[in-house]
């Protein structure tokens, strides 16, 4: 009866894990995951990804299924892009709302005109399960007509899998995967009616369970014994350089639990004084003490009270406590070159700006 017992137990798993996935499949977006989208138009050789994900889950009073996009910080198109504003639409929508048992999915984004987003609240429905060659309504405002035009077996990535494409009656395309959801879709969710066609944007490979390369694992490969070295410079507004110096800090010992992960370094300095002219003191060479700090990462986030604006995705905000800066982050770039010794680098990018 043992045998029996685990044999029926596994076969229960087993449907289980099916019934997921079975639910789950053609779904746009999903919770846990980090998604990066790249320009397809618009630009020769497109190379600023953009990265966004679901912050928070609700259900309707009508019983509807919600999944929010991070909120962002937005320039005002054609500005100088030094002011920025607050926006809850992200580059596909605001939300995702959908019908439990059902595979009508809304991409849904609110009227933010000012900052480039439709002047009037949007809500597209996709039917990537249905009959290839139907046609259904799929926007009232404005008012268009979509069509499951193709369903074809090409990789994503480096797998296989079922792709769904979908026309509007404006010319606009959407394409979804069946285990990676929205390939393709338009800039800021905006539909347009006989005017210009906004860019489109596509995946920039599968979604990524967990933070994808915000993952302080992958930014901080370290184990005990591994070096870092810096160089110390001056500060952009000194006209002369007196001094100058490395700092070598060394990895003592590496803590990970299921949600955290703390790294801690001894560091020294050695710091070199010239006698340039303009330059007081006296030359020579001399050593820091040794010092003792620590890193602390949140697994769940990525966030760190050492690394501030660790975490944050493109156009994701946060305040520095006790400040007014913003840290605001800026996805990343291909192709870029970061003048670092290590394989594979991926520039992260972070801007700090003031706010009330």
């Amino acid at each position: 009866m043992r045998h029996g017992y685990f044999l029926v137990m596994a076969a229960l798993m087993l449907v289980s894990q099916l019934a997921t996935a079975q639910s789950t499949a053609w779904r746009p977006f999903q919770p846990g995951r980090v998604y990066s989208f790249l320009q397809t138009r618009g630009s020769a050789t497109p190379t600023h990804v953009h990265t966004l994900r679901v912050d928070s889950a609700y259900t309707t009073v009508a019983g509807d299924s919600v999944y929010t996009f991070n909120r962002l910080l937005r320039a005002v198109p054609g500005g100088s892009g030094y002011t920025l504003f607050r926006s809850r639409n992200n580059l596909l929508g605001a939300r995702l709302r959908w019908r439990p048992g059902t595979s009508d999915y809304y991409l849904e984004a609110n009227a933010e005109p000012t900052l480039g987003s439709p002047t009037t609240p949007v809500a597209l429905l996709l039917r990537p399960r249905t009959a290839l060659g139907s046609t259904w309504v799929a926007s009232s405002a404005p008012a268009l007509t979509a069509t499951l035009t193709s369903r074809t077996l090409d990789n994503v990535g480096t797998a296989p899998d079922s792709l769904a494409t979908i026309t509007l009656s404006n010319g606009q395309l959407v394409v979804l995967s069946k285990q990676h959801g929205l390939l393709q879709g338009p800039q800021w969710l905006t539909l347009s009616m006989g005017g210009v066609i906004p860019p489109n944007w596509q995946q920039y490979g599968p979604s990524t369970a967990g933070l994808g390369v915000y993952d302080p694992r992958k930014l901080f490969a370290l184990g005990v014994g591994d070096e870092l070295g810096y160089q110390l410079t001056a500060p952009w507004y000194a006209t002369v350089s007196c001094q100058h110096g490395y700092r070598l800090r060394r990895i003592v010992a590496r803590q990970q639990t299921a949600d955290s992960l703390v790294l801690s370094y001894r560091e020294q300095d050695i710091i070199t004084t010239t006698n340039a002219p303009n330059c007081s003191g006296t030359p020579g060479t001399a050593y820091s003490a040794v010092r003792t700090g620590r890193w602390a990462f949140s697994l769940r986030t990525g966030a760190s009270p050492q690394w501030p604006f660790m975490g944050l995705l493109a156009g994701e905000y946060r305040q520095m406590p006790g400040s007014t800066v913003w840290l605001t982050g800026q996805g990343y770039d291909l192709n870029l070159s970061t003048g670092s010794c290590l394989l594979e680098a991926v520039p992260l990018r972070f801007l700090g700006v003031y706010g009330a």
